[in-house]
C-alpha cells in the first residue's frame, strides 16, 4: 500500500509538471483598430490604383510576421509595415491602371478605380512559425488622391 501511494504521488507530480511545461503559448491577441482605403490617380493618363492602410493592435507586434493581405479574393502587395507603440501599421497598394492602347487618342485611358468598399478581406500573419489570420471588416473610404 505504501508503494502504491508513493507511485500515485509521483504520478500526480509528474503529470502536473508536464502540463505546466507543455502549456502552449497562444498567439497574441490581434485586434483590428482601423482599416481604410482610398483611390489614387497618377500623373500619367490611365495610371491609378487603390491604397489600403490597416492598423492592428497586439501585445507584441514586433513578433508578428505579416504574410499576405487578401481583399476580394485578390492578393494585394504590401508596401510598408511600421510599428507605433502597440500598433502595427500595414500599407498596401493595388495597381488598377488601365491597359495601354497603341493609340491613346482613340479612347482616353482611365484607371479602373474601386467604387465600393471591400466586401471581404483577410490579413494573414505568422507568430512563432504558426499561421493565423484575421478578418478585416468595416473599411473606411477616404478621399481620392490626385497626383497630377
Amino acid at each position: 500500500m505504501r508503494i502504491f501511494s508513493l507511485f500515485v504521488c509521483f504520478l500526480v507530480i509528474t503529470l502536473a509538471g508536464c502540463k505546466a511545461f507543455r502549456q502552449k503559448k497562444k498567439a497574441p491577441e490581434v485586434t483590428v483598430q482601423e482599416a481604410a482605403w482610398y483611390n489614387w490617380i497618377g500623373g500619367q493618363p490611365g495610371v491609378g490604383g487603390t491604397h489600403y492602410t490597416i492598423k492592428v493592435s497586439a501585445n507584441s507586434p514586433e513578433n508578428l510576421v505579416i504574410d499576405s493581405l487578401v481583399i476580394d479574393k485578390k492578393r494585394i502587395g504590401i508596401e510598408k509595415i511600421s510599428i507605433e507603440e502597440n500598433l502595427l501599421i500595414i500599407q498596401a497598394t493595388e495597381n488598377r491602371s488601365a491597359p495601354r492602347n497603341e493609340n491613346p487618342k482613340l479612347s482616353p485611358l482611365r484607371p479602373f478605380l474601386r467604387t465600393e468598399t471591400p466586401e471581404n478581406a483577410r490579413l494573414f500573419y505568422s507568430y512563432k512559425n504558426k499561421k493565423h489570420s484575421i478578418e478585416l471588416l468595416h473599411f473606411l473610404q477616404e478621399q481620392t488622391v490626385n497626383y497630377q
